[in-house]
């Protein structure tokens, strides 16, 4: 979960998952699965996350969404076969795009709900890709993943070290893929490496990173050297007299940690998730309040210990006094009051899912 504020009008970039917006105002954002039948049935494929916004105040009327397809021939009047879905609850549209840049397909928004970005479902076009990698140092694996190159990387990483305890390899992930096409694994030192050709796949869906490759590495292993190839059609009698037709996509020496046995900490961006993830929750259920009942929500919020000020309750909605208990009891604080509010209330439903 995600949060931009800001008060003046402006270009903003989210350097976490690339997103771009322009606008001014309060804005929550968070990325949510495809529904992939229903691309599907239209032959479609997702090529980007889908986000969803929800917006407190302002307007922003632009979006910039990272894309990872190669756009060399877009400047000589190529295609780029991309198009934005924004899906609300009642319908999804399809929106041309007004300009595409080498690295964001910008569109111009009317109100707030679910964008993304997709593509024909048979496009395989290169793509700008990633080979990321995670290690299990106590079981001497190293898990190989292709990815597309706008994935929110962060995400990829907490998954897996919820998962598996995985740990993330730091390395220059860069590089081309192609999407529906098989590639190669090689390296050394290695015990095995399995399976021995992976397909492509991971680029037509956002929400699950499965591995393409699993490496055993022999016991003491510091580095490895691993090089990802094509295997090339070639003329039968080419394959014959060079044995070979393989084409490097990707090729690093990568150094290894070992495991020292102490807990890691999340990155600060992991760590963020969680507040906004509350404020989100808090924001919906005081939005399925009716008005006489948030009205009481505000009369019990006045009679609480180390009360927020009345001057700043005064004719605040729903987001605002989202605002106001999370930064008077911070975010757990504001949810426990919450929580005691709705009992007193008798919104016990409410108040149960608070505490689930």
């Amino acid at each position: 979960m995600f949060r931009l504020q800001c008060e003046h009008q402006g270009l903003f970039h989210c350097r976490l998952t690339g997103l771009r917006l322009e606008g001014v105002g309060d804005v929550l954002y968070q990325l949510v699965p495809w529904d992939l039948d229903f691309l599907s049935s239209k032959g479609l494929r997702p090529a980007g996350p889908l986000f969803r916004f929800t917006l407190l105040s302002g307007r922003f009327h632009r979006l910039h969404l990272p894309h990872c397809q190669l756009l060399e021939d877009v400047a000589e009047g190529g295609q780029h076969f991309l198009s934005v879905v924004h899906a609300t609850e009642e319908r999804v549209d399809f929106i041309t795009p007004s300009h595409v840049t080498q690295s964001h397909v910008i569109v111009d928004v009317p109100g707030f709900s679910c964008f993304g970005l997709v593509t024909g479902r048979r496009n395989n076009s290169a793509i700008r890709g990633l080979v990321v990698l995670f290690s299990e140092i106590r079981q001497h694996l190293l898990f190989v993943l292709l990815l597309p190159r706008n994935i929110f990387l962060t995400q990829v990483i907490k998954e897996w070290k919820q998962r598996i305890g995985a740990k993330y390899v730091e390395t220059v992930p860069d590089c081309e893929l192609i999407p529906n096409h098989t590639y190669k694994l090689s390296g050394q030192p290695v015990t095995l490496i399995q399976p021995e050709t992976s397909e492509f796949v991971n680029f037509s869906d956002y929400s699950n990173f499965l591995p393409s490759f699993q490496v055993q590495l022999p016991d003491g292993a510091t580095s490895v050297k691993l090089q990802l190839s094509s295997p090339e059609a070639a003329l039968p009698l080419i394959g014959w007299l060079f044995r070979s037709t393989d084409s490097v996509t990707w090729e690093r020496v990568v150094q290894l940690r070992a495991h020292t046995g102490q807990p890691e900490e999340l990155c600060p961006a992991v760590a963020m998730e969680e507040p906004m993830h509350t404020t989100l929750i808090l924001l919906q259920m005081l939005q399925s309040l009716e008005s006489k009942d948030f009205l009481l929500f505000h009369y019990h919020l006045k009679l609480r210990p180390n009360p927020i000020p009345v001057s700043r309750l005064e004719n605040a909605d729903r987001p605002r006094t989202v605002d106001l208990m999370v930064q008077q009891y911070q975010p757990e604080g504001a949810k426990q009051v919450t929580e005691e509010i709705f009992r007193m209330m008798k919104f016990e439903d409410l108040a149960d899912q608070l505490r689930a």
